[in-house]
């Protein structure tokens, strides 16, 4: 199962599926707020704790989790390389050279743990809420309707976009595409040559069947309805947090 529909799958079956989406909305909004904090060093470590450890008391596994960070933790690692190596010219060759020191490595990680945290809190309410849920929250918060439409659009394109990746690989492993290094290149390069024409030709079926329907469905699931204790208590965690993280 590919990972848009692991995603999906335990977004739909965690403990807190049917929770109202105001509340795990708020949960995250305050934790991307507190990892953010520009006077606490520990406040972005607590809230990837936190958010992890309430992920696993809705029931998803923390495989699953460490699955879906792999690719935006790669992303991010890759990132935090320019903060942490500086290009200084040399006096001999006049070429820069990368020069590495503590208060550039201190940069760095702060700003890769920080990107983490925020990271892990957008993960928490990825796995723990299903999209139409968050369409539906969207809506009534005033979002346009064609701008839920077209991201909801999208949402689904990625499934078939997946989907048909996942075919084309198959297909050409089962035909021994991969075997040596040329075979490798000349695979990826059918198979994106394939996937580029078979994706346009996907999005523009999608496109036709959202507008001959009209627009997608946004109907409200049933769920529980939003507790004003939660969302209190939310608030008021956060705000100690805040004030705790920014004492000398």
């Amino acid at each position: 199962m590919h990972l848009p529909l692991v995603v999906e799958h335990h977004a739909r079956t965690n403990r807190w599926a049917e929770r109202h989406p105001m509340e795990k909305v708020a949960a995250a909004a305050a934790g991307v707020a507190l990892a953010g904090h520009p006077h606490a060093e520990w406040l972005p470590l607590a809230v990837a704790a936190v958010a992890a450890g309430s992920l696993h008391r809705a029931g998803v596994p923390l495989g699953v989790l460490m699955k879906a960070a792999a690719m935006p933790l790669g992303f991010l690692l890759a990132a935090s390389v320019p903060l942490a190596v500086n290009l200084v010219a040399s006096p001999a060759t006049w070429l820069p050279a990368p020069h590495v020191d503590a208060t550039s490595l201190t940069l760095a990680a702060r700003t890769l743990v920080r990107a983490g945290a925020v990271m892990t809190c957008t993960l928490a309410l990825a796995l723990t809420t299903p999209v139409d849920d968050l369409a539906w929250l969207a809506r009534r918060l005033g979002v346009p309707a064609s701008v839920v439409l077209t991201s909801l659009a999208v949402h689904r394109f990625l499934f078939q976009f997946a989907r048909t990746l996942s075919t084309l690989h198959a297909a050409q492993r089962a035909r021994l595409g991969f075997v040596g290094w040329r075979g490798t290149i000349r695979s990826l390069g059918l198979i994106s040559a394939n996937l580029f024409g078979q994706s346009v030709a996907q999005a523009e079926a999608l496109g036709r069947g959202v507008a001959a329907r009209g627009g997608l469905s946004l109907r409200q699931r049933h769920r529980h309805a939003c507790s004003p204790q939660r969302l209190v208590v939310i608030l008021a965690a956060s705000l100690l947090a805040a004030l705790a993280g920014g004492l000398p």
